[in-house]
């Protein structure tokens, strides 16, 4: 198997050029970093708002009730197809957060060399909540381009800032969710998918259960699924050893 695993990003030059001018542009401050941390750590100050959206557009009752909530269940399928589509390629392609890379360190305070991963691609908080945002599209353009703002400005250059992230992995991450959104979009405009997502849609209490489950892993940042599903994976793979 060819596996393309580095110390290093693809475009290491081109990355380290980006986040030297940033921290030229915006340098290390306590507050500057303060600010970066509640957004990354706080998830009331983030990725709850997308929760509150999400619960705030699903309740609304009127003559569009079920239209609004079949583009709901799309996008939440949107956002968990290109999760799994990025599953094969995570073996593959990895390399480690800025802080945790020589080539990078001389960029960040000492104190963030504790940010970050051993593997950095892509970003998973921009995959993920940028679906999410680019989901409300057809619901209303004014929601859609304030989440996506919110996505890049909250969730996205916090990561960068503190080390957690190159602009390699974000910008990845944007063409995939943008893909996967559009993807979707057209399989949901299929007749025969309609019916699917309307079906999904309208299962009483089964579809509570599953929308007041999305809405708490939307908000606490998947911190809960994402612990279950490694756990999985490393069973998975003791399992195959």
């Amino acid at each position: 198997m060819f596996v393309v695993a580095s110390p290093e990003p693809w475009f290491a030059e081109w990355n380290h050029a980006v986040l030297e001018h940033l921290f030229r542009v915006l340098p290390f401050t306590w507050l500057r970093i303060t600010i970066a941390e509640i957004f990354t750590y706080n998830s009331l100050a983030s990725t709850w708002v997308f929760a509150i959206v999400f619960y705030l557009y699903w309740r609304r009752e009127d003559e569009r009730t079920l239209w609004r909530r079949t583009r709901l269940v799309e996008g939440t399928i949107a956002c968990w197809f290109v999760v799994l589509a990025t599953l094969p390629m995570r073996p593959l392609i990895s390399w480690p957060s800025p802080t945790r890379v020589p080539f990078f360190q001389d960029l960040y305070p000492s104190h963030l060399g504790t940010v970050g991963t051993p593997d950095s691609f892509p970003s998973d908080s921009t995959l993920v909540y940028l679906t999410v945002a680019i989901g409300f599209a057809p619901l209303s353009r004014k929601a859609c381009a304030s989440l996506i703002a919110f996505t890049l400005l909250a969730i996205s250059f916090p990561r960068i800032y503190l080390g957690g992230h190159y602009p390699i992995d974000v910008l990845a991450s944007i063409i995939m969710a943008v893909v996967a959104a559009i993807l979707v979009r057209l399989w949901g405009a299929r007749s025969g998918m309609s019916r699917f997502l309307e079906w999904a849609a309208t299962r009483g209490r089964v579809t509570e259960f599953f929308v007041f489950a999305w809405l708490f892993e939307l908000g606490e940042g998947f911190r809960s699924g994402m612990d279950l599903f490694h756990t999985l994976l490393r069973s998975v793979h003791h399992v195959a050893r």
